[in-house]
């Protein structure tokens, strides 16, 4: 939900077929950006000016360069209907979840490691094109299972899942 108080989601247009990220307002849905460089978009983090940061699962499916990237998913920002890779060097799973520190210093994602294994990673948003640092923990012991995070309401405190943990499990992480 973002300041303007408009839901924002991610998905395909139903009349393109193109991904996007799109908003809801009442019974009213509007386009916040379609098409490349998104591929398969998922989790979305909003900055308090507007701007909008959108996981993609599979950004080197061909929306971009391949040799642009530094892994298969990234994070693309969306700022006045204009948008660019944000951040990349990583895998997510599926549904990618992504979330802001409070003060907007950190993006943190549900990834996963080179070797498929449950990570998340923490991105400086001031300098987006430095490595992301990979947080890894007794989770980490599980592939292909990484899924949402979210950010409790103005603190600094997060829910992470991984599909395979035991069974299902989330685990909180605090900042």
């Amino acid at each position: 939900l973002g300041a303007d108080d408009r839901l924002y989601f991610s998905g395909v247009d139903p009349a393109s077929g193109a991904p996007g990220v799109f908003a809801l307002q009442g019974d009213a849905v509007t386009t916040v950006f379609r098409g490349a460089p998104l591929v398969d978009p998922s989790g979305i983090a909003l900055f308090a000016d507007g701007r909008v940061l959108v996981a993609d699962t599979c950004l080197f499916d061909g929306a971009v360069d391949p040799s642009a990237l530094d892994g298969e998913a990234g994070v693309v920002l969306i700022d006045r209907g204009a948008a660019r890779v944000f951040a990349s060097g990583f895998a997510t799973g599926f549904p990618a979840g992504i979330a802001l520190t409070v003060d907007e210093s950190t993006l943190i994602i549900s990834g996963q490691g080179p070797d498929r294994s449950d990570t998340v990673y923490l991105v400086n948003v001031v300098h987006p094109e430095q490595a992301p640092a990979p947080v890894t923990a007794a989770f980490s012991a599980y592939q292909d299972s990484s899924a949402g995070l979210k950010r409790a309401h103005g603190e600094n405190t997060f829910i992470w899942a991984s599909l395979s943990a035991n069974g299902g499990t989330v685990f909180k992480i605090r900042n």
